[in-house]
Order: structure tokens, then C-alpha cells, then sequence
């Protein structure tokens, strides 16, 4: 007799909230994503974008999940 795993019907909504975790953290941890990338990478990104893009993904994310 196999036991299948039953998952709760809003499980996907998990997507969204680990993916603003990790918004929160490449925007707080040391001394933010937007400057790390300009000193690694070459490549500007004021912390104001950096939220914004990150915002338009946040909603893609949920809208993905639902």
C-alpha cells in the first residue's frame, strides 16, 4: 500500500513570500545587492531600481503562484 504526500492546495503561495525573503536580503545584507553590483560587476543599479525591478518580479511571482 503506497501513501501519497498530500500538500495544501495554497502550497505555491510559498513562492512569493521566500522570493520577498530574498529581496530583503540582497537589499540589506552587507552592503546591498545595487553595490555589490557595481563594484564586482560593473553594472549601476540604484537601490531604488533594484526595488522596482524586483517589485514587477514580486508580482509575476504571486500572479504565477495563484
Amino acid at each position: 500500500m503506497t501513501r501519497e504526500l498530500q500538500l495544501p492546495v495554497s502550497w505555491p503561495l510559498l513562492f512569493p513570500l521566500t522570493y520577498l525573503i530574498h529581496i530583503a536580503e540582497e537589499y540589506c545584507a552587507g552592503d546591498g545587492f545595487p553595490e555589490w553590483s557595481a563594484r564586482y560587476l560593473n553594472f549601476h543599479l540604484t537601490p531604488e531600481r533594484f526595488l522596482e525591478l524586483n517589485g514587477i518580479a514580486w508580482i509575476a511571482v504571486f500572479m504565477a503562484s495563484l
